[in-house]
C-alpha cells in the first residue's frame, strides 16, 4: 500500500492586515503561473500611490519647463511689467516734489508728503523687484535648477516604486501552474498577518509512496 503526495505544495500567507476583496476560488480549481489568487485590499496605499503618481506628473512637467527655457511670452510681460512700475515710479516721484513743496509753503500737512514718500520707496522696491525677475527670465534656468529639478523627479520617482511595491503586498498571485487544494478564506473576510489564505499544488510533482518488506527491496537492489 502507498499514498500518492505532491513534493512542491505550498500554503500561502497574508503578509498584511485588510478586507478580502478577490477570493473566487474553490477546492480544485486550476490556476497559472502569476495569475491572481488573492487580492486584499489597501485603500491608503492606493491613495498614496495616486499622489505620488502626480507629483511625479507636476516634478516631470517643472523639469521639462525648465530645460525648454523661457518663453518669449514671459518675457514680454515682464518687461510690460517693468515699464508700468517705471512710469508710476516716476509719477510718485514727480509728485512727492510737488507735494513737499507745497509743506513747505504750509498749503498741505506733513502727513500728505510722508504718505507720498511711502508710495514712492514701496513703487521703487516693486520696480527693483520686477526688474531682477526680468534679468532672470532672460538668463534662463541656471544648471544647478535644472539639477535641483532633476534630482526632485528622481525622488518623486522612487516614492511612486515603494508607495507601489507596498500596495503589491495586497495582491497574491500563484507562484506556480497547479491546483488549487484548500481555501482558507473567502471574499469580505478580513486577513490577518500570516494567516493562510490558500494552499495550491504542483500535479507534475504528483509521487507514490509505499513501502515494502527489506527482503524484497533487498532482491531488487
Amino acid at each position: 500500500t502507498g499514498e500518492v503526495v505532491a513534493t512542491n505544495i505550498v500554503t500561502l500567507s497574508a503578509t498584511v492586515e485588510g478586507p478580502i476583496v478577490f477570493c473566487p476560488w474553490r477546492e480544485g480549481d486550476r490556476v497559472n503561473a502569476g495569475q491572481k489568487l488573492i487580492e486584499i485590499d489597501r485603500a491608503l496605499f492606493r491613495e498614496e500611490v495616486n499622489a505620488a503618481a502626480a507629483a511625479l506628473a507636476v516634478a516631470q512637467a517643472r523639469l521639462a519647463d525648465l530645460k525648454a527655457g523661457t518663453r518669449p511670452e514671459e518675457i514680454a510681460q515682464a518687461e510690460e511689467n517693468v515699464k508700468k512700475l517705471q512710469e508710476a515710479l516716476a509719477f510718485s516721484k514727480t509728485d512727492l516734489e510737488r507735494i513737499s513743496r507745497l509743506v513747505e509753503r504750509g498749503g498741505l500737512p506733513g502727513e500728505a508728503a510722508e504718505k507720498a514718500r511711502v508710495t514712492f520707496v514701496d513703487l521703487r522696491s516693486q520696480l527693483a523687484s520686477a526688474q531682477q525677475r526680468l534679468d532672470m527670465l532672460k538668463a534662463g534656468p541656471t544648471r544647478t535648477a535644472i539639477a535641483v529639478q532633476e534630482a526632485l523627479v528622481k525622488e518623486t520617482e522612487q516614492k511612486l516604486k515603494w508607495s507601489q511595491v507596498k500596495l503589491a503586498e495586497g495582491t497574491i498571485v500563484a507562484p506556480f501552474t497547479g491546483v488549487v487544494t484548500k481555501v482558507y478564506v473567502a471574499a469580505g473576510d478580513l486577513a490577518s498577518l500570516k494567516s493562510p489564505l490558500i494552499e495550491l499544488l504542483d500535479p507534475s510533482s504528483l509521487l507514490v509512496r509505499f513501502t515494502m518488506p527489506e527482503a524484497i527491496a533487498g532482491a531488487h537492489a
